[in-house]
């Protein structure tokens, strides 16, 4: 998911329609976790917008919660 939004980062560059560096960052967001480059990249982003960066930890916190209310995150259920 977040190389596809990543590919949609310069397609929206070009096309006036998308916003492609809104699509770029949330790319960047959702692999944070996975790849160093990415992770160090919303750390540059945390320091120069450390409020947005506080909001958006928050508001990924609160999906992450809503899921679990709802039983969508079962990280260590069995399956059977």
């Amino acid at each position: 998911m977040g190389y596809g939004l990543m590919a949609l980062g310069p397609v929206g560059l070009i096309l006036p329609i998308l916003p492609g560096a809104v699509f770029f960052g949330l790319g960047v967001f959702v692999l944070r976790d996975q790849h160093f480059w990415a992770g160090r990249a919303f750390g540059a982003f945390a320091g120069r917008w450390p409020k947005m960066a506080t909001r958006i930890a928050l508001m990924e916190d609160a999906a992450w919660d809503r899921a679990r209310k709802i039983g969508a995150w079962r990280p260590f259920a069995s399956k059977g």
